[in-house]
């Protein structure tokens, strides 16, 4: 998802202007940040602005919690296909002292691959534990993406959370030089797959919640707030009717999942 709220400048590219008297303010933004995307794919030297694909993460712990109930340790992660999204819907609720962006967004494929290192991983008595590579799929993803963030020389995003709507399918492959360890990991994860998703959903969206605002934050450090007024002229105050639909957005937030999940050759419903 591209997370450039405002306007985007960059030499080769077309400056897109929204001006947020507008009524259709938001209707502009969605285009603004779907074409920021492109630019954002392989990032913006200029700016210090680094490439968004892929994002990356060095370090995770997702802290156990059953089935799995054991710390699960991701390094080197790569998450790929956030500048390939689709936006959809934007929402916006901007003013001198604070800094509001709601966006749903769809996407065919996510994909992550990094080292995991699963120590402790006991099943009836079998230690299974193992490390190596693991490589993800999300196919036919819904997203929606929520920041909230401090305006003072700069736009400072201190909240970002990011939700998966729905999602078709999910895939995954463990490799390791313990092959049967790898395999007995995988068979694991697929039956029990309905469980481990409702259980770690909340953690794994943490993570791709950190590298996304991470990555928006190193968008906005290239711009001070002041530049950014300057690039529209008109009022940065949201219309009224503008702030009461991110606010009516903000109250409803349940999040409804049909997915199906495939683990190796086993597919399972949710």
């Amino acid at each position: 998802i591209s997370l450039l709220s405002l306007n985007v400048i960059y030499s080769n590219a077309k400056l897109e202007t929204c001006s947020r008297s507008d009524a259709n303010f938001d209707k502009c933004l969605k285009g603004a940040i779907q074409n920021a995307l492109t630019m954002f794919e392989k990032g913006i030297p200029e700016y210090n602005i680094p490439p968004m694909q892929p994002l990356t993460v060095p370090e995770w712990t997702i802290n156990g919690i059953p089935p799995m109930n054991f710390d699960h340790v991701y390094k080197n992660l790569r998450l790929y296909n956030y500048p390939l999204s689709t936006i959809t819907n934007v929402i916006s609720k901007i003013n001198e002292n604070e800094f509001n962006l709601h966006i749903d967004a769809y996407n065919s494929l996510l994909n992550g691959k990094g080292d995991y290192i699963y120590n402790g991983f006991v099943v009836n008595g079998v230690d299974i534990s193992s490390e190596g590579q693991i490589d993800y799929s999300y196919h036919g993803v819904t997203l929606r993406a929520n920041m909230t963030g401090e305006v003072t020389d700069r736009v400072v995003i201190k909240s970002f959370k990011l939700y998966v709507v729905d999602f078709k399918e999910f895939s995954l492959e463990y490799i390791s030089e313990d092959k049967d360890k790898a395999l007995a990991t995988q068979k694991f994860v697929s039956e029990n797959a309905t469980t481990i998703v409702h259980t770690e959903e909340k953690l794994y969206l943490a993570l791709y919640s950190s590298a996304l605002q991470n990555y928006t934050n190193s968008v906005f450090n290239g711009f001070s707030f002041e530049e950014l007024q300057r690039m529209n002229p008109l009022s940065i105050v949201a219309p009224e009717d503008r702030q009461q639909a991110f606010d009516q957005i903000q109250t409803n937030q349940t999040v409804a999942l049909d997915i199906s999940l495939t683990v190796g050759s086993v597919t399972e419903s949710v």
